[in-house]
């Protein structure tokens, strides 16, 4: 509204993401793991990898997120994963980051589907933010076209955080809660905490189906 000469923003309105017209799959029948893995408690993959293999033998892609980086322990936990499956570590503390080595924000593309990865320390000041649950916060930020609006000194000659373009898929690891949910044609999961309620989900790239492995 104007003051005088001056006019002065009241409310900021941020345009929703479209509506796809189509939801982006693959062709195949594809699985993707992702794993919440902070403080490389190794013992849970074995827990994992029964309760996964009960629903698919398949799975051509592991994505995992960990704390800490350690070379050395990051291979123990490697292999203890199928051999065959293509494994992603995504970590912010990684130095030298690589096709199979990533730190967040990050994007994938599987086959056609665009995955964007995040770790949700910076998301977790938006639940006493917006006052509401880790997934209603997250459904707000999506509405908002980025991730993480609030202002920062960090420039950006890309933002990572604005969806622009809103990936297929949105997977965020250690935030708030975990949960599952669909928006817009874009799959959101969200694996909790490490500690709280810390987990596993597979998620088919054909159907857009979830399903929580239970690893707390």
């Amino acid at each position: 509204e104007r003051d005088g000469e001056t006019v002065v923003a009241k409310k900021l309105v941020y345009p929703d993401i479209a509506l796809k017209k189509g939801v982006t799959k693959t062709q195949e029948n594809l699985w993707c793991l992702f794993i919440l893995l902070y403080g490389h408690d190794i013992d849970k993959v074995d827990e994992i990898k029964n309760a996964t293999h009960k629903i698919t033998e398949d799975i051509p892609l592991i994505v995992i997120g960990i704390d800490e980086y350690y070379e050395e322990s990051t291979e123990g936990l490697l292999k203890k994963l199928p051999a065959e499956s293509q494994k992603i570590i995504l970590s912010d503390k990684i130095q030298q980051p690589n096709n199979f080595h990533l730190t967040p924000p990050a994007t994938i593309n599987i086959s056609g589907v665009n995955v964007l990865l995040l770790i949700g320390d910076r998301l977790k000041k938006y639940i006493e933010l917006f006052e509401s649950s880790a997934e209603s916060s997250v459904l707000n930020l999506i509405k908002k076209r980025h991730m993480d609006p609030i202002f920062t000194p960090t420039i950006y000659e890309n933002d990572p955080f604005l969806l622009q373009t809103p990936p297929d898929v949105l997977t965020i690891f250690n935030f708030g809660s975990s949960f599952s949910f669909t928006y817009k044609g874009m799959t959101v999961i969200s694996l909790g905490e490490d500690g709280k309620n810390s987990c596993a989900w597979l998620l088919n790239l054909k159907t857009r189906e979830t399903i929580k492995i239970d690893c707390s």
